[in-house]
């Protein structure tokens, strides 16, 4: 079997890899917090990034006061070309049960998700931007908003992505739209 051939077959079980993952339930991915398939996945990308593929680390979905940005970025920073950061996105049916989960699980959280989510406020994601922005800033990682260009050179450190502010993503965007 050729070169090409190992590639394919690699590429294809990669593909199937992601497929399956991004299949699961939005539920799924916040029951488990310490899932031992965020582990493999940071192999396998780790993996992808040392063979010279480039990978993009997608914390997505944020789940207010769960998620830990920083930890993950931390993490992935050195074997990454991009990290994209998502905010947790509340429509349709699961909704309400996500609604449910925060409420047996994380009690303390309903009135933060009640603002967000009920409310329709935005102050969470505008305070978590502005701790990430200073983050960055402090681990030398240029951070912007709905950019993801790979223009950059392959060992180039990651540049990190915020796309909180669905509603204002606009196609192709430039660095003119970086947050400052």
């Amino acid at each position: 079997m050729g070169t090409e051939e190992q590639f394919t077959i690699a590429w294809e079980k990669f593909l199937s890899f992601v497929r399956e993952y991004v299949q699961k339930i939005t539920l799924q991915k916040a029951q488990s917090e310490k899932n031992i398939e965020s582990y493999t996945k940071i192999e396998a990308m780790k993996k992808l990034h040392e063979a010279g593929i480039r990978t993009t680390c997608f914390i997505s979905p944020i789940f207010p006061g769960i998620t830990d940005c920083k930890a993950i970025i931390r993490k992935c920073k050195d074997i990454c070309n991009l990290i994209w950061l998502e905010n947790l996105n509340l429509r349709g049916y699961y909704k309400p049960v996500i609604q449910n989960y925060i409420k047996k699980k994380h009690p303390e959280l309903v009135s933060l998700y009640d603002e967000i989510y009920r409310k329709n406020k935005r102050d969470f994601w505008f305070k978590l931007n502005d701790e990430l922005r200073e983050f960055c800033r402090n681990e030398n990682l240029e951070y912007i908003r709905d950019d993801d260009s790979m223009q950059r050179p392959f060992d180039a450190k990651p540049i990190v992505v915020n796309y909180f502010f669905h509603e204002e993503v606009k196609r192709n965007s430039t660095k003119e739209n970086s947050i400052e």
